[in-house]
């Protein structure tokens, strides 16, 4: 898997431990979409996906943490209705985020080191960036 780029999963049963082993094993991947997998607990990425600029995570049930420690990730979408902890590392190329949920309590943050960061909350989702673009949170009702 070491030339894949893209990697899309609609309804798959595919465990977080699973997961995880086949996105490490990709170092080529440039953009990583999870949809309705709801078998998915969690979703690590190791800081060696270097090439990775894209992660979308769309309304997998069971799933409690996102962990990216992808360097030159530029966008980031999350949707769902469940607690989840997002943490994209030190992220520092993230230009556009986009969180939607039912329940408006995942808790997302970006620990980037820097000298004049800005920070948004809503309601309990704290966001800490700085060079970001385009921040969107959503709370559907």
């Amino acid at each position: 898997m070491s030339s894949l780029t893209k990697l899309e999963l609609l309804r798959v049963g595919i465990t977080g431990d699973e997961l995880s082993c086949l996105v490490s094993s990709s170092a080529a991947l440039e953009q990583v979409l999870l949809r309705d997998c709801s078998k998915v607990d969690c979703l690590r990425i190791p800081c060696h996906l270097e090439r990775l600029s894209h992660l979308k995570v769309l309304r997998c049930s069971e799933l409690r943490l996102i962990e990216s420690r992808a360097p030159n990730l530029s966008s980031f979408q999350f949707k769902g209705n469940l607690k989840v902890r997002v943490s994209l590392g030190e992220a520092l190329q993230v230009k556009n985020l986009l969180v939607n949920s039912t329940e408006l309590i995942c808790y997302t943050r970006a620990e980037l080191v820097s000298s004049t960061p800005s920070r948004e909350v809503c309601s309990k989702t704290t966001v800490l960036f700085m060079g970001l673009h385009k921040l969107i949170l959503v709370k559907c009702n």
